[in-house]
C-alpha cells in the first residue's frame, strides 16, 4: 500500500512538470496532432518513469567517478510485542486513512470505467444497426447528440436523414481512423492513479479538444466550411450520453470555429523555448529520482537491520594525488570476512536508531563513502549524502567500527579500493 502511493506521488510530480511545459509553450498551437501526442507522451512518461525507483541514479566518489555500491541495509525502528500482533500492528500502521481513501477511489473509478463499457455493449446489443463507410451505425431512442466509440456511431432515430447527417458521419469517422477512443480509454486508465490532480483533468479537456480539431479538419476536406460550422451550431443543445465515447457535439464549439478559419504560423522561437522545457524536464526528472519519497510514522524501539538490494556494478578509477591510487573496480574486490551475510549481521549488532530521529520521525537513506586499504583496515569514512538528526554520525560510526576486511588486489598487488554503503534508516 505504501508502496503504491510513493508511485502516485512520483507520478504526480512528473504530470505537474509536463503540463506546465505544455501550458506555457503548445496551449494555443494550431498543430492539433503534435498536441496531441505530447499530451499522450506526457501521460505515458508520467506512468513509466514513477516505476523508476527512488535513488536509482548512482551517487559518485565526490569526484566525479562513480564507485561500487554495497547492498541497502535498512534500519527500521519496531514495537516490542510478540510476533503475531507485531504483523497486524505492523500492517494496520501502514494503512493509514489517506492510503485507503487513494486506494478506494481509484477502485471505484476503475469499476465506473466497466460499468461506461457495459453501457456502451447494452446500446450496441439493444438498438437497431447497420454499416456505413466503415462505420456501424446505431440507432437511438433517446434525443442525444451523435457520438462514436471506435467504428459505432450511435446517433438518435431521425437524423439519419437529416441533410447533415454527412458531415456528422465524416467527423465521427475521422475519430475512429485517427483513433482516439484509444487515448480516450488509456486517460480514463490512468484517472485510476490521477482522480485528485488538477493537471490530470487539463490535459483530458485538452486532449479531447485536440480529437475534435483534427477531427474537424478531416471532416472540412469534405464539406464546406460554412455548411459544417451550421452543423455544429444546430446540434450544440444536445448531450453525449456516455464520457468515454467521442462526442460530435462537445462544450468548446467557439474555440472549434476559431480553429477552423486559423492559419499555422512558423515560429523558431517557440521551437527553441519548447526544446529547452524539454532540457528542463529531464533536469528535474532526475532531480526527483535522486529523491525518496518516505513517510513519517511514530518511532518505536528496536533496530532490525535488513539486506534488501543487490550491489551495483560500475567501473572507474579515481587518483587521490595525496596518497595513492584509490580504485572502484579491481581483479580482485575487498571483501569482508565471512561475506555480506557477516557484514550485515555486525551492523545489525552494532547500530542504533538515533532517539532525536526517532523523535523527531526523521528517516530517509544515508550514503557512507569509506576506503578499504591495503591492509584491509577502513579508512576516509564520510557521508555523501544524509539526512542529518545524528543518523549520519550513527552510520559512520558504525562504519569505523567494522573489523579489518580482506584488501582487494590489481596485477598481484594490494591496492586501495572506495566502496558506498546506503543506510537506510525507516520508521514503522
Amino acid at each position: 500500500m505504501e508502496s503504491i502511493v510513493f508511485y502516485i506521488v512520483r507520478a504526480s510530480v512528473y504530470l505537474l512538470i509536463f503540463t506546465i511545459g505544455y501550458f506555457f509553450l503548445l496551449r494555443k498551437s494550431p498543430q492539433a496532432s503534435i498536441n496531441r501526442a505530447i499530451i499522450l507522451i506526457s501521460g505515458t512518461l508520467s506512468v513509466m518513469l514513477a516505476f523508476i525507483p527512488a535513488n536509482y541514479f548512482n551517487i559518485d566518489s565526490g569526484n566525479g567517478q562513480r564507485v561500487v555500491n554495497l547492498p541497502v541495509i535498512v534500519v527500521t525502528a519496531t514495537g516490542n510485542i510478540s510476533n503475531v500482533t507485531s504483523r497486524i500492528g505492523f500492517a494496520v500502521s501502514r494503512f493509514e486513512p489517506i492510503h485507503y481513501i487513494i486506494v478506494i477511489c481509484s477502485i471505484l473509478l476503475l469499476l465506473i470505467l466497466i460499468i461506461r463499457f457495459a453501457q456502451l455493449g447494452i446500446l450496441i446489443y439493444n438498438h437497431r444497426a447497420y454499416k456505413l463507410e466503415g462505420m456501424v451505425v446505431v440507432s437511438l431512442d433517446q434525443e442525444t447528440s451523435p457520438f462514436s466509440f471506435f467504428k459505432w456511431l450511435f446517433v438518435p432515430k431521425g437524423l439519419n436523414n437529416a441533410h447533415h447527417f454527412g458531415a456528422i458521419v465524416a467527423h465521427e469517422q475521422a475519430h475512429f481512423k485517427r483513433y482516439h477512443s484509444i487515448d480516450v480509454i488509456f486517460f480514463e486508465l490512468i484517472k485510476v492513479l490521477f482522480w485528485f490532480h488538477p493537471a490530470y483533468y487539463f490535459m483530458r479537456a485538452e486532449l479531447r479538444a485536440m480529437h475534435e480539431y483534427e477531427a474537424d479538419h478531416i471532416a472540412l476536406a469534405r464539406f464546406d466550411k460554412i455548411e459544417y460550422q451550421k452543423t455544429l451550431v444546430e446540434l450544440s443543445f444536445l448531450g453525449g450520453l456516455i464520457p468515454i465515447t467521442n462526442p460530435f457535439n462537445v462544450s468548446l464549439i467557439k474555440k472549434r470555429l476559431l480553429m477552423m478559419n486559423k492559419k499555422s504560423k512558423h515560429q523558431p522561437l517557440k521551437k527553441w523555448l519548447f526544446i529547452a522545457a524539454i532540457s528542463l524536464s529531464v533536469g528535474l526528472t532526475a532531480i526527483i529520482q535522486s529523491c525518496d519519497f518516505q513517510k513519517s510514522a511514530k518511532p518505536d524501539t528496536d533496530v532490525v537491520p535488513q539486506l534488501i538490494e543487490t550491489p551495483v556494478e560500475t567501473a572507474a578509477v579515481v587518483v587521490d594525488t595525496t596518497t595513492s591510487e584509490i580504485f572502484t573496480i579491481a581483479e580482485q574486490m575487498p571483501a569482508y570476512r565471512g561475506g555480506v551475510e557477516a557484514m550485515t549481521k555486525f551492523i545489525s549488532e552494532n547500530i542504533k536508531y538515533p532517539e532525536d530521529a526517532r523523535s523527531k520521525s526523521i528517516q530517509g537513506k544515508v550514503y557512507v563513502s569509506f576506503v578499504v586499504e591495503k591492509d584491509g583496515k577502513i579508512s576516509n569514512v564520510k557521508v555523501l549524502r544524509g539526512i542529518g538528526r545524528s543518523c549520519d554520525e550513527e552510520a559512520i560510526r558504525v562504519v569505523q567500527m567494522m573489523p579489518d576486511w580482506i584488501p582487494g588486489k590489481q596485477d598481484g598487488q594490494n591496492i586501495r579500493l572506495q566502496y558506498n554503503l546506503p543506510v537506510k534508516f525507516v520508521l514503522h
